[in-house]
């Protein structure tokens, strides 16, 4: 299988949007969000041989229209479905981590530590229930 066939099954998939109507950054199709299209395709080979023996050929599911990407990727969701949605699992656990999707979606790529998170101020009366909870010490066995 080729690097174009893959690159269409994932974003017949995953096809990205153009971003929101108030300015929001758009969404990267699956095969731009840098995700390791090897080792997906290798993984999941049953699905994507099934598709193209569905399609005719690697080739013909590449140059095929949308919809009828759509229609054969439905065909084999039916046709194998606990194969299908393992590369469908796989795919959209990879694409919600890229940090192109992540920058999309407004959220951090980076790890939360060492930085941490932010928090708002504490206000005098949060810091005095704080305090109480403090001095109580241990509530749990060791």
């Amino acid at each position: 299988m080729n690097a174009a066939f893959i690159a269409a099954v994932v974003d017949s998939l995953l096809p990205g949007d153009s971003g929101g109507p108030a300015g929001e950054r758009p969404l990267p199709k699956a095969s731009a969000a840098g995700i390791d299209l090897g080792a997906l395709a290798k993984a999941h080979d049953t699905v994507l041989q099934a598709v193209a023996n569905e399609a005719g050929s690697a080739d013909a599911f590449s140059a095929s229209s949308e919809p009828a990407r759509i229609a054969v990727v439905q065909a084999i969701e039916r046709a194998i479905p606990d194969a299908f949605r393992a590369l469908l699992s796989a795919l959209l656990a990879d694409y919600c981590d890229s940090p192109s999707v992540l920058s999309a979606m407004g959220w951090r790529a980076e790890p939360p530590q060492p930085r941490g998170n932010s928090l708002p101020a504490q206000d005098p009366a949060t810091a005095e229930r704080l305090k109480r909870v403090q001095a109580s010490g241990k509530l749990w066995r060791e």
